[in-house]
């Protein structure tokens, strides 16, 4: 009788909607579990630091940072041991909640950033009623660099302020900015105030101007641990009857002006800018956190940088970001291009007196940085992944916060932890790359700075996607926002292709012209390079329908920018739809500026067929599509007036293969279909389901494999390309003998340290991961293609790269990735 009743409900429902939900609902509240919690095994083998190996692999992919829901209204970051959520609504105040990563409140509903003015007036970001902006500028697998922006202090105010947090696997530090929207006085003091209720207090320890710590009692010991160099201001302790007001304040200096944000007015005084360290453990003991407080107020000393080829030079702590600093001279895309094997080195020496987990960013005043990687004392490759974060000088990303040429400087940083014990003395190499791995172009994952957050991805120099996990523009959609081919024509000013189109994820109609896209939940990085870039990106819809990650995988190609993604898609709850394949995208392509003449697809016998759009008219339709890896394209380019040169090629989405459980029944073959819609502004394809009036129930699934692929110069009559990418990495992909796993990356396992295998199908080159492995070591790569066993060179002339280690630390071996240009039925033998 209730399935009867439900039944009639979703039916009442899609009189007047295209979607009809289940009920009872509660939306899904659970966060995706991203960074595994079992337990760790030692890295043995791993080399003089090992203990930096096991410390990195436990700190990866544990800073997450996200928004709550589709309003936007709160935002998260977290990491493995605190929580902190940031309010953004026009009347929340903008102010943040500390908690343990279980959600045990530290300090609720404070965080109040204020200044005074004259040595009365006394404004807060209570006022504000601008809601609050995330710019997450920085993001990877140690470490995100979150900016709180849009903070004003009231109407007709004279200041904004910019929050930021840098957040860590396993501490957080918080920074404070406060700028002039015109050139005038400047206040006699900024800062932030913690609001802490008495009762909730157990004990607490107070040392002006260095730290205040509080034991909760119900969650533990919190507190603020102040820089070593002032830069953190003052910090000072009262109470009223309720409360301890914790303050920390930086100060302008009697009769100070400011100039205007961006940087003009001719004063000295820019902004006013205070930071510090925010503690926490659960323990409801003091006794780590003075340890923790005494080691930011007494940085390592022991720190040695040679200059290596790089000019590297040892910059000292930064106690507002939490690290320790190297400059190192840069390349440039032309030059790096040119030279390919070109790296910039600084050798490291770190003796520490007493045991410390810290954090290095060596950067470079350009913005070409694209990897890097750590060797150790004896020359080998760590198996430590290295976050590159990066910036283009004056690209206008943020006209407030960063404007002109000035303010909106280059960078290329390299992020790396150290575990370090009492009276150890630790030896690397930090080594800058740009186009070359060894005897391969590399592959590689980082961010850019820009106005939303962008991971960025490229072969050598040459950029391949950037992903825009927030979506590039509000909330449209759209996550690839530079989308580059490499079978059309290279920039005669650098080693760059075109961009085309808005690649848009999943999304549906509610009701006509109404569609529900999906909020962004965090990121795991399986690989940050050098053979391939691994990432998958959590999202859940807007209604908390179904949640769903989107894999997005790469190989350093140089033929053709193959984009290999894999969509898994699970619903938290039934849901009817009137027209599945009108209703609903799996994947959607818009065209962006330009127009596109022609479409392609694959019909229902496996023919290519190929249209022509008539751009005088509005159009839409439905096209099933076959059943053997099908796909859609879109060429022969239309440039709109205007249109910048920079921009156009022709697209393709290929489908490999998908699988759907629906009510208990499993289909490895779906039938897939093509929606082509045009409305004299932008062609737009998407990929969707061949399913009319249809059910999905709780705990249904949706899995697609499928390549994303711009081609060409956009002017192309047919989808050649298009083709033999299906065929060659679709109908035929590569596929590697006794795989242990082959959803795009063969993976092999090793047995007695040794890997044999074939390769057959795919483009030609493609990375193989070698699992089970004892060591980080460097293999022996032979290859046979008929005349026996023959050694294969892996590495560049500097003889000790081309092969990128990982650790496993929960089934306690290495993994090694390797690039290989192989010969159809080529044999393979991998030894350590």
């Amino acid at each position: 009788m209730l399935e009867f009743l439900l039944s009639l409900l979703m039916c009442f429902q899609m009189l007047f909607m295209n979607v009809g939900y289940g009920w009872p609902w509660c939306s899904p509240t659970a966060e995706p579990e991203i960074v595994s919690s079992a337990a760790a095994l030692p890295a043995e083998n791993a080399g003089p630091l090992q203990a930096t190996v096991e410390y990195a692999a436990a700190a990866q992919n544990a800073p997450q940072t996200f928004y709550t829901d589709a309003d936007r209204g709160t935002y998260i970051a977290k990491n493995r041991t605190m929580r902190l959520e940031q309010q953004l609504g026009v009347f929340s105040g903008k102010t943040a909640s500390l908690k343990t990563a279980d959600g045990a409140a530290y300090f609720t509903d404070t965080f109040d950033v204020f200044y005074t003015l004259d040595g009365k007036t006394r404004r807060t970001s209570a006022f504000s009623l601008t809601k609050g902006r995330i710019n997450t500028i920085r993001l990877g697998v140690y470490y995100n660099e979150v900016r709180v922006r849009d903070l004003d202090f009231g109407a007709g105010d004279a200041f904004f302020a910019d929050k930021g947090y840098h957040v860590y696997a396993d501490k957080l530090h918080q920074e404070y900015v406060l700028l002039a929207k015109q050139t005038g006085k400047a206040p006699e003091a900024f800062g932030v105030e913690i609001k802490i209720p008495k009762a909730s207090v157990a004990d607490y320890k107070y040392e002006p101007d260095e730290y205040a710590l509080f034991d909760i009692k119900a969650s533990g010991v919190v507190g603020i641990l102040m820089p070593y160099d002032g830069s953190g201001g003052s910090l000072t302790l009262t109470e009223d009857a309720w409360n301890f007001l914790l303050t920390q304040t930086t100060t302008a200096g009697a009769g100070q002006s400011m100039n205007k944000y961006d940087g003009t007015g001719g004063c000295v005084l820019n902004e006013l800018r205070l930071g510090s360290r925010i503690y926490t453990d659960e323990s409801h003991d003091f006794t780590a956190a003075l340890t923790a407080a005494a080691q930011e107020r007494a940085p390592l000393a022991g720190i040695t940088v040679q200059a290596g080829n790089s000019g590297a030079r040892f910059m000292g702590y930064d106690p507002i970001r939490g690290t320790y600093n190297i400059a190192m001279n840069g390349s440039d895309f032309n030059r790096a291009y040119q030279n390919p094997s070109e790296r910039l080195e600084a050798p490291v020496t770190v003796t520490a007196a007493d045991g410390r987990d810290i954090m290095f960013r060596a950067y470079e005043s350009n913005g070409a940085l694209e990897a890097a990687v750590l060797f150790d004392a004896n020359g080998d490759v760590a198996p430590i992944p290295v976050e590159v974060c990066k910036n283009f000088h004056g690209d206008g990303g943020e006209p407030y916060y960063n404007p002109g040429a000035e303010k909106d400087y280059a960078y290329g940083d390299a992020f790396f932890p150290l575990r370090l014990s009492a009276g150890e003395t630790a030896r690397f190499t930090i080594a800058h790359l740009y186009q070359n791995w060894g005897a391969q172009p590399l592959k590689q994952l980082s961010s850019i700075e820009f106005h939303v957050s962008y991971y960025h991805l490229s072969t050598g120099v040459t950029e391949s996607n950037c992903i825009a996990p927030y979506h590039v523009y509000n909330r449209d959609g759209w996550i690839l926002p530079d989308f580059r081919g490499r079978s059309g024509t290279m920039w005669s000013s650098q080693p760059q292709f075109n961009s085309v189109g808005r690649p848009i994820l999943p999304t549906y109609s509610v009701f006509p012209g109404i569609t529900r896209t999906a909020e962004y939940l965090g990121s795991r990085i399986d690989s940050v390079g050098l053979s391939h870039a691994d990432i998958t990106t959590y999202y859940r819809s807007d209604c908390g329908s179904y949640d769903f990650t989107l894999r997005h995988l790469e190989f350093p190609q140089t033929d053709e920018n193959r984009t290999y993604y894999t969509l898994t898609l699970t619903f938290n709850r039934d849901m009817a739809f009137e027209n599945f394949a009108r209703d609903f995208s799996l994947f959607s392509f818009e065209s962006r500026v330009d127009d596109f003449g022609k479409y392609a697809y694959t019909d229902t016998d496996g023919n290519t067929v190929i249209r022509a759009q008539d751009l005088s008219k509005s159009a839409a339709e439905i096209i099933p599509l076959g059943q053997d890896s099908p796909f859609f394209s879109y060429f022969d380019l239309q440039k709109a007036e205007g249109s910048p040169a920079e921009f156009g090629a022709s697209f393709a989405l290929i489908v490999k293969d998908g699988l759907i459980t629906q009510n208990g029944s499993i289909n490895t073959e779906p039938q897939f279909a093509f929606k082509n819609t045009y409305d004299l502004y932008d062609n737009r394809g998407a990929l969707t389901l061949n399913l009319g009036r249809t059910a999905f129930f709780k705990g249904d699934t949706i899995k697609v494999n499928f390549i994303l692929l711009p081609y060409g110069t956009g002017f192309e009559q047919t989808p050649d390309n298009a083709e033999a990418v299906r065929a060659d990495s679709c109908l035929n992909p590569v596929t590697v003998t006794d795989a242990l796993y082959e959803n795009w990356l063969p993976m092999v396992l090793a047995e007695n340290n040794q890997a044999a295998f074939t390769i057959t199908g795919g483009s030609g080159r493609t990375a193989v991961v070698i699992k089970g492995l004892s060591s980080p070591a460097m293999p022996t790569v032979e290859c046979d293609t008929g005349s026996g066993f023959q050694p294969v060179s892996i590495t560049s002339a500097h003889g000790d790269d081309g092969y990128t280690p990982t650790y496993d630390p929960i089934l306690g071996t290495y993994s090694i990735a390797l690039t290989l240009d192989y010969a159809q039925g080529a044999a393979y033998r991998i030894t350590q």
